[in-house]
C-alpha cells in the first residue's frame, strides 16, 4: 500500500522498485481500487465495447493534445502498433531507433547494432529471434549528430524514427536539440516521429516529454502509470498515422466512408472494462492535480540524488545516482565487483530493490521520512562496504600541510582573533526569482566536489585530513517582511557576525554559507571560507561552479559533465614536497639562501597613524 511492501514474515519495506515504474501513484491508490471494485460489481463483459472507452479516449486526448487515441494491453503492444501505423501511412519499411533504448518485448526491437566491413548491420539480441525479424531496423547512437546525417541520407526508405526521449536506462542523456532537429527532419521527409512515453508518460508532466522538450511527435505510446496497476497500453497521435487502425473518420447519414489504408491491430482484452475504469480514475486524478503533482516528486528526487552524489563524492566512492524526473539508476564503476552486496544490504535495511541494475522510482506516496530512510540505508551500506574492503577506502587518511598552509596555521594561532583576517568572503546580490531548492543543491554540490573544504587540521601543524562527517548547511535568513533599509541593516549584521567569528580549523566547519532574502526578487548570497584552503582564485571557481550547477538543475539537465574533476590537495602537497627535495628544488633553495646570506634590516615605512603596541587585527568589510 502506498510506498510500502510487507513480506510473509511481516517485515515492512520502503519500495523503490514500484512495479518497475507502474506505481507512480503508489500501490493500490484508493481512487483506483474503488473504481475497479465498482466496475467489477457492474460486470466484466468481454466483446462489447467498454462503456468507459470513449470517455477515457477523450480524457487522454485532452491531456496530451493528440488527434486520435487507441488502446491495447501493454506498452510493448502500443509500440508495435505505432510502427505498423507508420509503415501503413508512409508505404516504407525501415525504422530507426537508438542504442540504449528499451521499446518492449516484440522481436523487432530486440536487436543490437554491429559494424561489419564498415557497414551498419542489425543483429538479434537473443536466441529465438530471427535475423529477418530485425532486418528492417537501423540502430543508431542517440544524441550523435552523425545519426542525424544517417537519417537524412536514408529518409526515402524510413517509415519512422522511434525514441525514448529520455532513455530509461540512461536518464542523464537528454539531447534536447538533437530531438528538435529530428522533428525537423522527420517532418520534411514525411516520416513518423514516435515518442516512447511508457516510462515518462504522466511521470514528468501531464503532457509528457512533448511539454518538456517543446516537441510534438506524430505518435506517442503510453503504458505503466496509465493503468494504475492494471495492464494497459495506449497509442495517441495524429490522424494521418492513427487512421491506419480503423480507416479514419466517417459518420452515418452521408456518403463518408473510412478511406485510409488499414493495418492489423486487435486483441481479445483490448479496452478491458477494468483497465478502462482504472485509466479513467487515473486520468481524472492527474487532471485534478495538475503539473504540481509531478513537480513535487521530481524535486524530491533531485534533492535525493544531489545529497547521495555529494556523499559518494565526499567518500571517494565511484558510484553515482543518475536520475531524471522521479526515477534513478545506481551507476557504479565497472571494476566494483561486489555491487550485488550493496543490493542485499539495502534489502536487509528495509528497502525493496528488485536489483540495482534496474531503474528505481519514487512515487507521490514517498514521504520525506521514506526518503530519509532510503538515504540512511544507502549511506550506511556504503560505509559498511568500505570498512569491509568491498568498496574503495574513504579518503580520511591524514597527510602533511603544504608550506603556505603551515604559515597560515601558525599565524592563525598567534592570538584569539588572529584567524579573522583569513576569513575570505564574498557576497553576491541575486536579482529575480530564485529557485531555492536548486540553489541549495548547487551549493551543496560545490562544497562536496572540493574535499579541501571539509578538512580539519592538527593545531600542532603536523597533519590535515578530510572529515567525512562534515556537513555545511546553506543557512537561510528571511528579512523580506521589513523595509529595504531595515532588511539591509539586518543582512549586514548577519554577515558581520560570520566575519567576526574565527573559523574552527581543528573541528570545523571552515566554510560558512548563508542566503539572505531581502525581497521576493532580491537575495544576498554570502560565502566565507578560511584562507588555509581557499583564496581569491578559489572564489572565481566557486561562483562559476554554483552558476553552472544551478542553471543545469533549473533546466533539469545533468551537470557532472559540465565541470572538470577538481584537483586533489593531498596529491598537490605530495608534488610540492617532491619538487622541494628534487635537484632543481635544491638548486633554487641554494640560490635564495645565497641572495639572503646577509639579512637586510626590516623596512620602517612611515604610516598615517602610530602603530599600536599590540596587534589588534581590527578591520571591516563593505558589501
Amino acid at each position: 500500500k502506498g510506498s510500502k511492501l510487507w513480506d510473509i514474515d511481516g517485515n515492512e519495506y520502503v519500495d523503490i522498485t514500484m512495479g518497475f515504474g507502474v506505481s507512480f501513484l503508489g500501490h493500490s491508490p484508493d481512487f483506483v481500487t474503488k473504481a475497479i471494485k465498482e466496475r467489477i460489481d457492474r460486470g466484466l463483459e468481454i466483446g462489447p465495447q467498454s462503456q468507459e472507452a470513449g470517455e477515457v479516449a477523450a480524457m487522454l486526448q485532452n491531456l496530451t493534445g493528440a488527434e486520435r487515441v487507441s488502446f491495447c494491453n501493454t506498452g510493448s503492444e502500443a509500440l508495435m502498433a505505432s510502427i505498423r501505423m507508420a509503415r501503413t501511412a508512409t508505404g516504407r519499411d525501415k525504422v530507426v531507433w537508438f542504442s540504449g533504448d528499451y521499446h518492449g518485448t516484440f522481436d523487432e526491437v530486440l536487436a543490437r547494432p554491429q559494424i561489419m566491413r564498415g557497414e551498419l548491420h542489425t543483429l538479434p539480441a537473443a536466441p529465438g529471434i530471427t535475423a529477418d525479424a530485425v532486418k528492417n531496423s537501423y540502430i543508431l547512437e542517440y544524441g550523435d549528430p552523425a545519426s542525424l546525417d544517417f537519417i537524412r541520407e536514408h529518409k526515402d526508405e524510413l517509415a519512422a524514427v522511434l525514441i525514448e526521449t529520455v532513455q530509461s536506462r540512461h536518464p542523464d542523456n537528454r539531447p534536447i536539440q538533437f530531438v528538435r532537429e529530428l522533428r525537423k527532419i522527420t517532418e520534411e521527409a514525411d516520416m513518423a516521429l514516435i515518442f516512447d512515453e511508457v516510462i515518462t508518460g504522466f511521470r514528468v508532466h501531464p503532457r509528457g516529454m512533448q511539454h518538456v522538450y517543446g516537441v510534438e511527435p506524430d505518435i506517442s505510446c503510453y503504458g505503466k502509470i496509465l493503468g494504475g496497476g492494471i495492464p494497459i497500453g495506449a497509442v495517441a497521435g495524429k490522424a494521418k498515422f492513427m487512421d491506419g487502425i480503423d480507416g479514419g473518420w466517417w459518420q452515418y447519414g452521408d456518403d463518408s466512408v473510412p478511406e485510409a489504408d488499414l493495418t492489423f491491430f486487435a486483441g481479445t482484452f483490448v479496452r478491458h472494462p477494468m483497465a478502462m475504469a482504472a485509466a479513467k480514475a487515473v486520468l481524472t486524478y492527474l487532471d485534478e492535480q495538475g503539473s504540481a503533482l509531478q513537480e513535487r516528486v521530481n524535486n524530491k528526487m533531485t534533492a535525493f540524488a544531489s545529497e547521495m552524489n555529494a556523499f559518494f563524492k565526499l567518500r571517494s566512492v565511484p558510484i553515482k545516482i543518475n536520475h531524471f524526473s522521479s526515477w534513478f539508476r545506481v551507476e557504479a564503476a565497472s571494476d566494483l565487483q561486489f555491487m550485488d552486496l550493496f543490493f542485499y544490504h539495502l534489502l536487509e535495511k528495509g528497502l525493496y530493490v528488485f536489483t540495482l541494475h534496474q531503474n528505481c522510482f519514487f512515487s507521490i506516496e514517498h514521504s520525506d521520512a521514506d526518503i530519509a530512510k532510503v538515504i540512511a540505508a544507502f549511506k550506511a551500506t556504503t560505509i559498511e562496504l568500505q570498512e569491509a574492503g568491498f568498496l574503495p577506502a574513504a579518503p580520511d587518511t591524514p597527510f602533511p600541510l603544504s608550506e603556505p598552509q603551515q604559515e597560515i596555521l601558525l599565524a592563525s594561532q598567534l592570538a584569539p582573533q588572529a584567524s579573522l583576517p583569513y576569513n575570505e568572503s564574498f557576497s553576491l546580490r541575486l536579482r529575480g526569482q530564485l529557485h531555492l531548492a536548486a540553489m541549495q543543491q548547487a551549493v551543496q554540490a560545490v562544497i562536496s566536489r572540493h574535499g579541501a573544504l571539509h578538512h580539519r587540521f592538527s593545531l600542532a601543524g603536523d597533519w590535515q585530513k578530510r572529515d567525512l562527517e562534515s556537513q555545511v548547511e546553506l543557512v537561510l535568513h528571511d528579512f523580506a517582511g521589513n523595509s529595504a533599509e531595515v532588511a539591509a541593516t539586518l543582512a549586514k549584521q548577519e554577515m558581520d557576525k560570520i566575519l567576526s567569528t574565527p573559523l574552527d580549523l581543528e573541528h570545523g566547519p571552515i566554510v560558512k554559507v548563508q542566503l539572505i532574502k531581502l525581497a521576493d526578487d532580491l537575495h544576498l548570497f554570502h560565502w566565507t571560507a578560511h584562507h588555509i584552503v581557499y583564496d581569491g582564485w578559489s572564489a572565481v571557481i566557486v561562483i562559476d561552479e554554483i552558476r553552472t550547477i544551478y542553471n543545469a538543475i533549473v533546466a533539469d539537465q545533468p551537470w557532472h559533465e559540465l565541470l572538470d574533476e577538481p584537483d586533489n590537495l593531498a596529491e598537490y602537497v605530495q608534488w610540492e614536497r617532491a619538487e622541494r627535495t628534487s635537484e632543481e628544488g635544491q638548486e633554487a633553495l641554494a640560490y635564495w639562501q645565497k641572495q639572503f646570506a646577509t639579512i637586510p634590516l626590516p623596512l620602517d615605512l612611515p604610516t598615517d597613524r602610530p602603530r599600536p603596541a599590540r596587534q589588534t587585527y581590527n578591520g571591516t568589510s563593505f558589501h
